[in-house]
């Protein structure tokens, strides 16, 4: 170990320049790399989860989703939010922490219904 250390500090600069050095292929990977969030994407068309995917999609309009997840905002402004994405064409069904908090919060003693 004492050797490999002594190695390592007596050759600090070439090891640096070699670190930098393979900066450079990791920045163009970096910009290079396109990012889908669609997992299904990845899947091979055999897969069961690929094959509901398509029914849903082919015999009940209803393949699609998404995501959108949101840091420090107040419930009231994802209500808002979540109000926009309603009425967006070909959105069918929004669903929140504000649907939940809502229902819980507007009564000062928590319901059995929020207890779930």
């Amino acid at each position: 170990m004492n050797k490999i250390a002594k190695t390592i500090c007596k050759h600090k600069r070439l090891i640096i320049i070699i670190a930098l050095l393979l900066l450079i292929p990791s920045f163009i990977g970096i910009n290079a790399t396109r990012i889908n969030y669609d997992i299904l994407v990845y899947l091979p068309e055999d897969v069961e989860t690929i094959q509901g995917e398509n029914i849903l999609s082919d015999e009940f309009n209803m393949g699609g989703y998404s995501i959108v997840l949101i840091d420090n905002m107040s419930t009231k402004d994802i209500a808002k939010l979540e109000e926009k994405i309603r009425k967006i064409d070909n959105v069918e069904k929004v669903i929140s922490i504000a649907d939940i908090t809502r229902n819980c919060i507007s009564s000062r003693n928590v319901t059995r219904r929020c207890k779930r």
